[in-house]
């Protein structure tokens, strides 16, 4: 399951046009997040298509905007992609700084986050690096406070807490 889930990302990484230069670490967090919620059951009551709201990234919501639309075919649940800044509401969001400007949107959102030290309270889905791989933990409480159930499949190449 590791070497088809790492060969998908890989996949999906190089077969996107260049927009504004990303690192490769920002292309592989953007990848996960799209498969993320291939692997995630939603409340009968989400509406379609998720809110993935992007916090202060315009190279990234570019690329996760192309990276979406040329997987959207085979997608269970289609994803649109808004600046957390212009966003209503949000479905999903990835923050990286504080944004407690943003609280009220933010309040059954799943977050995502690549900083520990801020969100470790409200994040689903942590990003970290190990020994230069970028790896994931998932906070289950966090998901079951929203009412989402994530697959086992993807719980086994994730730290659990």
């Amino acid at each position: 399951m590791k070497t088809c889930l790492a060969l998908l990302l890989a996949g999906l990484l190089f077969h996107l046009p260049a927009k504004a230069e990303l690192k490769k670490v920002d292309k592989l967090k953007a990848a996960y997040i799209v498969n993320f919620t291939r692997f995630i059951s939603w409340p009968d009551n989400q509406t379609m298509p998720l809110t993935l709201c992007i916090q202060d990234n315009p190279e990234l919501s570019d690329f996760m905007t192309h990276l979406i639309a040329s997987k959207n075919k085979q997608k269970k649940n289609p994803l649109q992609v808004v600046p957390l800044a212009v966003a209503t509401t949000c479905d999903i969001a990835f923050l990286n700084k504080p944004a407690s400007e943003y609280r009220s949107k933010l309040n059954a959102t799943m977050v995502i986050s690549d900083n520990r030290s801020i969100y470790s309270q409200q994040a689903v889905f942590t990003f970290f690096e190990q020994g230069n791989r970028l790896r994931f933990e998932v906070t289950l409480a966090n998901a079951r406070a929203l009412n989402l159930s994530i697959s086992s499949e993807l719980l086994k190449v994730a730290t659990v807490r």
